[in-house]
């Protein structure tokens, strides 16, 4: 006994044999109770008798069904950070510029160390990455450091 797979490759077979359209396949296929999905089908009467893919089959698509996907742009969020303060009874101030992630890290190291200069801008993933370029790790703030945004 085949099974139901085998009988519907049988019937295929002889339909392209016989040069029955696919769809005049798909009605016998069918009426024995063995109905397939069109896609299947038509694959299996491509393998059968031989047909190659086309190497762009979308551009045999009318273009009323073409879906056109919109590149959509990726805002990357940019923040702007000031940590200032007093050191020595003189101002200082630390500006601090990149990304959330990168200005998180870069405000908790500039409320622990005051800026080298009296006013720093910097970008925050630099400041990470080098804190002693901008930041001086022998002085301490006077007064706890206001933060800006």
């Amino acid at each position: 006994m085949s099974s139901k797979f085998d009988k519907q490759i049988k019937i295929i077979r002889e339909g392209v044999e016989k040069g029955f359209s696919a769809n005049k396949i798909q009605k016998i296929l069918k009426s024995k109770g063995l109905g397939m999905r069109r896609k299947t089908l038509l694959g299996w009467v491509r393998k059968i008798k031989g047909v190659k893919k086309k190497p762009s089959p979308s551009k045999y698509v009318p273009r009323k069904y073409k879906v056109v996907a919109k590149a959509k742009r990726v805002k990357v969020s940019r923040v702007r950070v000031a940590v200032y303060g007093i050191v020595n009874n003189e101002g200082k101030r630390i500006e601090i510029e990149g990304n959330p992630k990168a200005v998180g890290k870069a405000v908790a190291l500039a409320v622990k160390n005051p800026p080298k200069k009296k006013i720093v801008h910097a970008k925050a993933e630099k400041l990470v990455q080098k804190p002693l370029v901008y930041l001086n790790k022998e002085e301490e703030w006077d007064t706890r450091p206001e933060v800006e945004s």
